[in-house]
């Protein structure tokens, strides 16, 4: 291992098989003596927003929705002040943790290993708040400027079906219906025309093929 990745993002729709590559790369990286982080986000979705949701739920119950599809969630984000709101908390939050807690863990020896990052939570707002026009805004721009680029950055690739077959597989709670997915992966394929990622690894094949792939990019 001639050069070590500090920072390594991994990216891709449901099921595409971060999560088992990601273990596969912490088992590597300890055997090469180093210390690793996981870290799991989206954008509204981190463990400092998740947590002070959590607090207002059970002061105020039936103030903010349940996660996953319902009206009730449908009929609070059609407000736009209710969007606009929750973007901005989401890209604050998001600034300090990926422009300065990814940047501190890394200061400690870590190797961060992101579990999505930042392209994959442009897509989730893409979906959720394209008519806010949120990449036009301040706060966008200054995640985008400030925060770390990855010294690898990994997207697996798979057919919409062979996603939803793994989901079911897996009982994946909040699955995303077909039409949604496809809507999700042209975007990724168009960040991916982009250049957004380093490394783009079809997900669909073996297990351990898939990982040679992944070993020969780190290495």
């Amino acid at each position: 291992m001639a050069k070590i990745n500090k920072f390594i993002a991994f990216s891709g729709i449901d099921s595409a098989g971060k999560s088992t590559q990601i273990m596969n790369i912490v088992k590597y990286f300890i055997g090469h003596g180093e210390k690793t982080k996981i870290i799991w986000s989206r954008g509204g979705y981190t463990p400092i927003i998740n947590t002070l949701k959590s607090i207002i739920r059970k002061i105020t119950p039936n103030s903010i929705p349940e996660p996953g599809k319902s009206k009730y969630r449908d009929k609070t984000f059609n407000r736009k002040w209710v969007r606009i709101l929750w973007l901005n908390v989401a890209l604050i939050d998001l600034i300090v943790f990926y422009c300065l807690y990814f940047r501190w863990l890394k200061y400690l020896g870590y190797i961060v290993i992101a579990d999505r990052y930042l392209w994959d939570t442009y897509i989730d707002f893409e979906l959720k708040f394209k008519k806010d026009s949120f990449e036009n805004t301040l706060l966008w721009k200054t995640l985008v400027f400030l925060s770390p680029s990855p010294d690898s950055s990994i997207i697996l690739i798979i057919p919409i079906e062979e996603s939803i077959r793994r989901s079911k597989l897996k009982k994946e709670p909040f699955s995303e219906d077909f039409k949604q997915r496809k809507k999700r992966l042209e975007l990724y394929h168009d960040l991916i025309k982009k250049g957004r990622w380093d490394n783009v690894i079809d997900g669909s094949g073996p297990i351990n093929e898939v990982w040679y792939n992944i070993k020969n990019k780190l290495e």
